[in-house]
């Protein structure tokens, strides 16, 4: 399923609630800086900052998910500004970002990817900025069967037939993904039980971390 037909079935198909590693750390955050919300889906997590006085930029490709954003923008006079394009096309629209949220974006893009993301965030935040990330690991229920199915197409990553693309990475592995960044904190855990939709019950194996620019 694509991402436009994924959020065409669902207004809420990553859930409603803001991401706990957001609610957790809220509190370090600068209200005075935008922030940059990379992949931000439905908008769960920048209306949520939104909502707390936070001005939030969002990069999201899917035109589905951007046309709702922009009506629940419409509704409630919140500041969030939505960008339909990936983060390689983004242009920043802010001199420089207080924090920037890549919160279930990794296992969507391919080593180089990554890379890439991590080159741009550097860009985007300030010194002392915030980067908030997540990723699976490879401890994830799913790894063996996507690794037996899927075609490999680079370390701890696979695409099917229709080029859908997941990829993991390995238990501590995600700190050492962006060099240079201070661990504010670090944690590695088996998430909940949930469904996307009306999809299968399924879980992850989490990693997540917050980074500070130094």
């Amino acid at each position: 399923m694509s991402f436009d037909a994924a959020f065409r079935s669902d207004d809420s198909y990553f859930g409603a609630r803001p991401d706990p590693l957001l609610t957790e750390h809220v509190h370090q955050l600068d209200s005075r800086l935008p922030l940059l919300d990379v992949g931000m889906g439905q908008g769960r997590n920048a209306f949520w900052l939104a909502q707390r006085g936070f001005s939030v930029d969002g990069i999201e490709p899917s035109i589905v998910a951007h046309e709702k954003v922009c009506e629940l923008v419409a509704e409630e006079g919140l500041s969030v500004h939505p960008y339909p394009c990936t983060f390689e096309e983004f242009e920043a629209q802010a001199d420089s970002y207080g924090a920037v949220l890549a919160l279930g974006l990794l296992p969507v893009l391919s080593r180089e990817g990554i890379a890439l993301l991590g080159s741009r965030v550097d860009q985007w935040l300030v010194e002392g900025g915030l980067f908030f990330v997540t990723a699976f690991t490879t401890d994830d229920p799913a790894y063996p069967r996507i690794a037996r199915r899927w075609s490999k197409a680079g370390r701890h990553s696979f695409v099917d037939a229709q080029g859908n693309r997941r990829s993991w990475v390995e238990p501590g592995e995600l700190p050492r993904l962006f060099e240079g960044y201070e661990v504010i904190h670090e944690r590695e855990y088996m998430g909940p039980m949930h469904r996307h939709g009306d999809g299968p019950l399924h879980q992850h194996a989490i990693a997540e971390a917050v980074l500070r620019k130094s």
